[in-house]
């Protein structure tokens, strides 16, 4: 799967493992990687980063790229900002209900 490819079923996907992981072994480092570490599994992190520490689309990318090399496309900035969108509109859901 190429990053041009990452849905957002994939993304909730993927978190739903990682935070599954990260419950069965509190404390410890989860490792999320790709084949090049890059695009897709930063895309992933970011996301990761915008839902459980509620950053904005930029300052997960931000955070991203001072601790690592990453790159981050167009395409990976809309997925990005769609998984934003869509976490922002379950929270006002949840405030109303």
């Amino acid at each position: 799967m190429g990053s041009r490819h990452i849905e957002l079923k994939d993304i909730e996907n993927c978190l739903n493992f990682i935070n599954s992981i990260n419950s069965k072994y509190p404390g410890k480092s989860t490792y999320v990687h790709c084949k090049a570490g890059r695009t897709r599994s930063a895309i992933i992190v970011a996301c990761y980063l915008i839902n459980e520490k509620k950053k904005s689309p930029n300052e997960a990318i931000e955070f991203l790229e001072k601790l690592r090399h990453v790159k981050f496309y167009p395409y990976s900035i809309e997925i990005m900002n769609k998984f934003y969108k869509l976490k922002q509109s379950a929270e006002k859901l949840k405030r109303i209900y």
